[in-house]
């Protein structure tokens, strides 16, 4: 991905930072050894964990015991004194007992509701993955965001959408341990759901089927088909007059329009893809009844679950 006149990537800005692959000891380093911002935020205790410009990057010292780093700071001093700063945490390094303790935050956002999404943004993204200890990174696996932790060559994967990640480190142990994660479960077809929701589709599915080249209207909709007449309407074993409305809207929905060029001139074509009329129906049926079953995920490894945008 090309930059503007030299301008440097998220990536760049991170890795070619020299405090990165941090722990308890280094960033306590940083926090001694940087000088405040000096001007009219003074007064706040600035300390960058990087280039002094990025002070969104900060270091921010709780006690002796214990540091954070945030990557979303805005700090502000109006003309009359009065101070802004807002912040949350992104990693928070505490030693006690010389046993030290990683919190991986997920972003909140307003009111404190976890707003993973936020993890999108290279300059976040980027800022977790190099300034966690070298065994750790940020894994991207379909647009889900994962901590990776590795140990002696072997990987494993914890999501970060489900709230904050701990890990251990006793004074014992050559490698941090996971301390608190979170499982992910997957949804999948239930066979004996989609076997009853089946049945009680057949008699619409025949109807529609045999009226998709009959009827003449079309009718356009964004929702569901079959959610625009009550359930039981659908699932009646004869027809009904809200039958036809909802045949109208498929009629709409296997429409293909496509243009070919016949002696010097564009012509449009317009084809009804009755075939995939049973597999389209099928799919809208299953958003509407849902008939899913959870299956739980090996802790440590990725998922993905495709039917997740299907609300």
């Amino acid at each position: 991905m090309g930059h503007w006149k030299g301008m440097r990537s998220s990536s760049q800005v991170q890795s070619e930072s020299p405090n990165k692959y941090l722990n308890f000891e280094k960033v306590k380093e940083i926090y001694e050894n940087t000088k405040p911002i000096r001007g009219k935020r003074e007064c706040l205790n600035i300390r960058p964990v990087g280039e002094r410009g990025r002070t969104q990057d900060r270091v921010i010292k709780v006690s002796d015991e214990e540091y954070y780093l945030t990557c979303n700071s805005y700090a502000y001093v109006s003309r009359d004194k009065k101070a802004q700063d807002t912040h949350c945490r992104a990693i928070t390094f505490i030693k006690r007992y010389d046993n030290e303790t990683i919190i991986i935050h997920t972003p909140k956002g307003s009111y404190g509701t976890l707003t993973p999404r936020w993890l999108n943004a290279p300059s976040m993204l980027y800022f977790y993955h190099y300034k966690l200890p070298n065994e750790f990174g940020v894994h991207n696996h379909r647009g889900k965001k994962y901590i990776a932790h590795t140990v002696d060559g072997e990987t494993k994967y914890y999501t970060m959408a489900k709230g904050d990640i701990v890990f251990l480190k006793r004074q014992t142990d050559s490698h941090f341990r996971p301390f608190e994660v979170h499982r992910e479960y997957v949804r999948a077809l239930d066979k004996d759901q989609t076997k009853v929701a089946n049945q009680k589709i057949k008699p619409f599915l025949d109807y529609a089927k045999t009226m998709i080249n009959l009827v003449e209207n079309e009718k356009w909709t964004r929702d569901n088909p079959l959610s625009v007449i009550p359930i039981e309407q659908l699932f009646k074993q004869e027809p009904s007059e809200w039958w036809l409305d909802v045949v109208e809207n498929y009629k709409h929905r296997i429409r293909s329009d496509s243009y070919i060029r016949v002696d010097g001139e564009y012509k449009s074509i317009t084809e009804y893809k009755t075939h995939l009329l049973g597999k389209k129906i099928q799919n809208d049926l299953y958003k509407l009844v849902r008939p899913f079953k959870l299956i739980e995920v090996e802790l440590g490894k990725v998922c993905y679950d495709k039917y997740a945008n299907w609300n």
